[in-house]
């Protein structure tokens, strides 16, 4: 019976050393407090800014909109053509096809909003851009409910059409106060 090779023991008054590295080099990333990884570059808001929550939102919602909107266009170019829709909503074809055309304008501008709102939501510096955008959004949306008003004579729920437009321009203003404090 043959006995298996003794490795090299410590003494027994010190305690065991842990195995080093494989190889001399630290290790690729230096560790974060409670041994975690930091976390990639790139990701997150930059240091010192952060993001306007109501802006990003109210853009987000802005472009769901123009999504929906882009359909109702392509309803009311529908029922233009139509004589029995038009005879039924008591409008002329006409009426219809204005709106239609403003439908996608609003399409374009809610879009284009929408876009700029949420790429610029942590960016002090475009707060004078997002609220002259904000200021377009409620003309373009006092337009629409004095259209609406002309057109089928119902008005009331076209006011909560200004409601997202108000909101991203309070965040706006938010934002312009928040980039002339830390000036």
């Amino acid at each position: 019976m043959s006995m298996p090779p003794s490795y090299p023991q410590p003494p027994a008054d010190q305690p065991p050393t842990p195995p080093a590295y494989p190889s001399a080099a630290p290790p690729a990333y230096p560790q974060a407090p409670g041994g975690y990884p930091p976390p990639p570059v790139g990701y997150g808001a930059p240091v010192g800014s952060q993001r306007n929550m109501i802006i990003f939102v109210v853009s987000i919602i802005l472009l769901v909109g123009a999504f929906l909107d882009l359909i109702s266009a392509f309803g009311y170019f529908a029922a233009s053509v139509s004589s029995t829709i038009a005879e039924t909503l008591t409008i002329s074809h006409g009426m219809l096809a204005v709106l239609g055309v403003l439908s996608l304008v609003g399409v374009v501008v809610m879009a284009v909003v929408g876009i700029i709102g949420i790429r610029n939501a942590a960016n002090p510096a475009k707060a004078p851009l997002l609220v002259v955008l904000g200021i377009v959004l409620i003309a373009f949306g006092l337009v629409n409910i004095i259209v609406t008003i002309a057109a089928t004579r119902l008005g009331a729920g076209s006011v909560l059409g200004l409601l997202l437009p108000v909101l991203f321009l309070i965040g706006a203003l938010q934002m312009k106060k928040a980039a002339a404090a830390q000036r």
